[in-house]
């Protein structure tokens, strides 16, 4: 499953999601979110700020064909990545969706959606530590 903000276009691949686990979507959604912010180096407190509003949810439809365009551009990177790396990729899928968003898209300026988070984290005072970013991040996050 792919998710995309439609501010930044920061995107991450949950894969191998069956149809059973869409009735727990919420959580799934927040704790890989965490993750791969965590894999990002952002601190603690800041994940925990930037999960809270997604504490309620509405899976709707977006209206933007610029969303759609970049989610489809991501699907197909991914595909290929699945195509090439096979399962180095889905056992390391925080690195393959670490990479994902230092692509540039179209759609933001030829940005990446790793610098669109960065920046809108910075500008509402969250703390970012670009050079911490490691796996061995993961170990303080508490899973729900």
């Amino acid at each position: 499953m792919l998710f995309v903000n439609e501010k930044t276009l920061f995107t991450f691949l949950i894969p191998g999601i069956k149809r059973s686990y869409l009735k727990d979507i919420k959580d799934l959604f927040i704790n890989n979110l965490r993750l791969n912010l965590a894999f990002l180096g952002i601190d603690l407190s800041s994940i925990q700020e930037i999960c809270e509003p997604y504490k309620e949810y509405t899976i709707s439809k977006t209206s933007s064909k610029s969303v759609l365009g970049s989610m489809n551009d991501y699907a197909r990177c991914f595909k290929a990545k699945i195509y090439y790396d096979n399962e180095q990729m889905i056992d390391n899928i925080l690195q393959t969706n670490f990479e994902m968003n230092k692509m540039p898209m179209g759609a933001i300026g030829y940005s990446s959606g790793e610098e669109k988070l960065f920046e809108l984290l910075t500008k509402a005072g969250h703390i970012i530590r670009k050079s911490t970013r490691s796996k061995t991040c993961l170990s303080f996050l508490k899973i729900d």
